[in-house]
């Protein structure tokens, strides 16, 4: 369902995906540790080209920039790398997150969910 603002166009986001993702406080997830948090997603509705867009996770207080790996076809695929630092940020417990897309004045956030950090 598209919803026409001013200056934008918002897509309603989908269900929140029910599995936690858990990373543990202070660990890097970048390509040079355990590999970057990847999210897919089988035909955005509506079919979306995400060619040139910026991705943004959004968790907690943390704002981190993602890239597009796969910007068409029947599996779309964004990654988003966490640093040492950023996890090392969010106290232990259980986080709402967002990953956006955004293209000019169209944002559409094809996946959220929960995050649960925990100490080492």
């Amino acid at each position: 369902m598209t919803v026409a603002m001013s200056l934008a166009t918002f897509i309603v986001p989908p269900p929140i995906t029910p599995e936690p993702i858990i990373v543990i406080r202070g660990d890097s997830y970048t390509d040079d540790g355990w590999g970057q948090l990847e999210f897919t997603k089988s035909y955005l509705t509506p079919p979306t080209d995400l060619t040139d867009w910026v991705v943004t996770l959004k968790v907690g207080t943390l704002v981190i920039s993602g890239t597009v790996t796969t910007p068409t076809g029947p599996v779309q695929l964004v990654k988003v790398p966490l640093t040492a630092g950023n996890t090392f940020l969010l106290a232990p417990g259980n986080y709402n997150y967002e990953v956006e897309v955004v293209n000019g004045t169209t944002v559409m956030t094809p996946w959220r969910g929960t995050i649960r950090v925990q100490d080492r």
